[in-house]
């Protein structure tokens, strides 16, 4: 996250916070230091919103950096995933 989302969310956010993110997934290559050429993936986040229960001692209404807003997808559309599975 980047400039007013990364802003929002360092002020809203915590460690286990439930999120959902919009963004893009890009890639890019360089060249380490060693010579080899390495290929990465980068998730860039968009917008966020919170995905569980309200956190608590915070207003969750106002946290989307984008103008114009998303629909609020229900938690219902979502699958729960073993972290474990996750190849990253």
């Amino acid at each position: 996250m980047w400039g007013k989302t990364a802003e929002s969310a360092a002020r809203w956010l915590q460690k286990g916070s439930k999120i959902m993110v919009e963004g893009e997934a890009r890639t890019r290559s360089y060249d380490a230091q060693d010579g080899s050429k390495r290929f990465v993936v980068e998730f860039v986040a968009s917008t966020w919103e919170f995905a569980g229960a309200k956190p608590q001692g915070g207003d969750n209404a106002q946290h989307s950096q984008q103008a114009a807003q998303p629909p609020q997808s229900s938690p219902d559309d979502f699958t729960e995933v073993d972290d474990d599975e996750l190849p990253f």
